[in-house]
């Protein structure tokens, strides 16, 4: 009796997840598939046991300015013909005992025939800054069929800067 209760036991418990919880509501795999679609703006992509989920036409990277010396850590390439909105989130901290910090936020329109990008107008910064990192900085510049993000560092300090971005194309 007890050799069949633990037969029971061990069959009774599913050998793959029943229910997955999500931000808003619960998925239930169908025949143990489960599918992991994008709505607007989001790319999924899976690989072995792993599912990333991702913001399109988005993108972090990270660069450290030594001394008051340019880095030009993002560049986006546009390749058909468009126009869009370009919005740019920068950060930067020195992470030693003085403790300093800047930030920007940068709006930009670019347009693209194609073969040359060009900034319609002029890009919108909103800059956030410590007194002493004042002389620091980032702009939007396009090169080329390219945008760029460009930071500027200060002369005496070490900046650990993340920049994310996100292009909206029409």
């Amino acid at each position: 009796m007890s050799n069949a209760t633990l037969q029971a036991s061990a069959t009774s418990m599913p050998t793959v997840p029943t229910s997955f919880v999500t931000d808003v509501g619960t998925a239930i795999p169908a025949l143990n598939i489960l599918n992991v679609l994008g709505g607007v703006g989001i790319e999924t992509t899976g690989s072995g046991n792993t599912v990333t989920i991702s913001l399109d036409n988005s993108g972090q990277v990270v660069t450290q300015t030594i001394g008051a010396v340019t880095s030009q850590p993002t560049l986006i390439t546009i390749f058909a013909p468009s126009i869009g909105i370009f919005v740019c989130r920068v950060v930067g901290y020195t992470n030693d005992a003085s403790n300093l910090g800047v930030a920007y936020f940068i709006r930009s329109a670019i347009k693209s025939d194609g073969v040359t990008a060009t900034i319609v107008a002029s890009q919108a910064k909103d800059p956030f800054e410590d007194a002493l990192l004042s002389a620091a900085d980032a702009n939007v510049s396009v090169t080329g069929n390219s945008v760029a993000v460009t930071v500027l560092g200060v002369a005496g300090y070490t900046i650990d800067w993340v920049l994310e971005t996100t292009f909206t194309v029409s």
